[in-house]
């Protein structure tokens, strides 16, 4: 502990000495907590959105039994981490604990969401999907279920391959699996409508609406059928990368064909190079071949277009170990738990020591 006040006394604007300060006295016991606490706001000010900041100013409010301000510390860490899921997941648990109205008070305080949208009448065109994912999640743990069938289905149809998307889906649809023919049945809808429209020019549905028809098909298990739809996808439109992605993961998943699915996950990289996801999965299929060389390969390419991507440091991390580089592979941990101490990737945490 001493060290870092050292290196404060340096240089006060050191966020590594301020961050590793207050996780000391985090440590020291609850007498080091309220010192703890103000060191991550100060750690805040210096470095504003960081996230190990965030996270234990959520946890030491949780753990002094303050919940207008551990509510207060939730909603700063979702808004500034909107793609985190386990932050996302931490807030609605913690609203479900404090009962029915903090749930309804959360919803009427969702940006963009009117009374009408929570039940279903349409929500913003606008959101952004980390928007449209929190809308669907909390909608869902409040039992408003046709708010949130339409944000999810929204959420959805903005990129059916997109990993955030498909997990807070996983959550909704095991809460209600009947929100699966609402969805089929809103997607049927809007097939049709574009049908009558004449369907994107000459090439039918658009690639959206063909890529969530395969994925809801895969859900309800006929995996080939909807293997048969992600092929016709990609013929019908050729430079969608949304579709070559949901091709590469069904050649994965259900073809077993490594060598198609990463070649469909090459093409979405080329077509869409600024989707995280179609990166992080191309290195992981390439790592999955036992080719360690070129999946880092393809997660520093990544890299320079998303530095500090935890999900990509993750798999160069796995890609580096596999060739024996371990203290590389460590670096690339620590650099992903840095970034992304929740370790929502999965991957990081388990690999340290």
């Amino acid at each position: 502990m001493e060290s870092f006040r050292r290196a404060l006394g340096i240089d006060p604007d050191d966020a590594e000495a301020r961050r590793g300060l207050a996780l000391a006295l985090r440590d020291s016991g609850p007498e080091g907590a309220a010192r703890a606490a103000r060191e991550f706001k100060r750690l805040l000010k210096a470095k504003p959105g960081d996230a190990v900041a965030l996270f234990n100013l959520a946890a030491l409010a949780g753990a002094t039994g303050d919940p207008n301000g551990e509510e207060s510390a939730w909603r700063t860490l979702v808004a500034a981490r909107p793609d985190d899921l386990v932050a996302l997941r931490g807030f609605v648990s913690f609203l479900e604990r404090q009962g029915p109205e903090a749930l309804q008070r959360a919803v009427r305080m969702l940006p963009g969401v009117t009374e009408g949208q929570a039940r279903g009448d349409g929500a913003n065109a606008a959101a952004s999907s980390s928007l449209l994912r929190r809308q669907a999640l909390l909608l869902a743990a409040a039992g408003r279920w046709p708010g949130a069938a339409d944000a999810l289905y929204r959420a959805l149809l903005r990129d059916p391959s997109d990993p955030w998307t498909l997990e807070i889906a996983t959550d909704i649809l095991f809460l209600n699996p009947g929100l699966m023919r609402t969805l089929g049945e809103r997607l049927h809808q809007g097939l049709a409508a574009a049908g009558a429209e004449g369907g994107a020019s000459a090439g039918g549905p658009p690639a959206a609406e063909r890529v969530l028809l395969a994925r809801l098909t895969w859900w309800s298990g006929r995996g080939e059928e909807a293997l048969i739809i992600l092929r016709q996808a990609v013929a019908a439109h050729p430079g969608s990368a949304v579709a070559h992605s949901a091709l590469g993961e069904a050649y994965q998943e259900i073809g077993r064909n490594q060598g198609m699915a990463i070649e469909a996950l090459r093409r979405a990289v080329d077509l869409d190079p600024a989707r995280l996801a179609a990166h992080v999965d191309l290195a992981l299929a390439i790592l999955r071949t036992g080719r360690p060389q070129p999946a880092a390969a393809a997660a520093r390419r990544a890299l320079r277009l998303f530095p500090g991507s935890a999900p990509v440091l993750s798999v160069l991390g796995a890609a580096l170990a596999e060739q024996g580089d371990f203290q590389g592979a460590a670096d690339a941990y620590a650099a992903a738990l840095a970034s992304d101490p929740a370790d929502n990737f999965g991957l990081a945490r388990g690999q340290l020591p």
